[in-house]
């Protein structure tokens, strides 16, 4: 790259993704540190990415509002969805996570829709899931965590918040 290192992720195939400031996208090959493929930032047009569940495509949030989706193989464009997201996650049966600053959006893409929404009282600053899609939790910046139980159907989103005890 040649400008600063935005986003970093490591495919379970042990390959290194990486995408810079100048939105320059690189799939690197691990064992001899050379790239296998280069998505060059006037057409990639993002800083920020989630790999699908079975890691064959990059999604990432382009301008003016599109959602692309990269094959990892030739590094073509094989999808564009009209959503004015900034993708976080992706759950292993295909939600989309995002964020804006006080709302959580769950999304299936499939349908191309929003399906459910958290708003809390402040920013939240991160969001992981765990493994299987069916827990969120969120953080905000007084280091409280708020747990969303993602249930069938996905509509009954139930959020809790835990208070951090740190040591004294």
């Amino acid at each position: 790259h040649r400008e600063e290192i935005r986003q970093i992720a490591f495919t379970r195939q042990g390959n290194l993704i990486s995408v810079a400031a100048d939105a320059d996208l690189m799939v690197w090959d691990i064992a001899n540190g050379n790239p296998t493929l280069i998505i060059e930032g006037r057409h990639f047009l993002s800083r920020s990415f989630c790999l699908s569940p079975d890691e064959q495509q990059i999604i990432a949030h382009s301008p003016p509002g599109n959602l692309k989706y990269w094959d990892l193989m030739d590094g073509n464009c094989s999808r564009v969805l009209n959503l004015n997201i900034h993708p976080l996650f992706i759950s292993p049966d295909g939600k989309v996570f995002s964020k804006d600053s006080h709302t959580i959006h769950v999304w299936d893409i499939k349908r191309a829709q929003k399906i459910a929404s958290f708003s809390g009282d402040t920013d939240f600053v991160a969001i992981a899931y765990d493994s299987k899609g069916k827990l969120l939790v969120a953080s905000d910046p007084g280091g409280n965590l708020y747990f969303l139980k993602l249930e069938e159907p996905i509509n009954l989103v139930k959020p809790w918040m835990i208070d951090p005890v740190l040591p004294v």
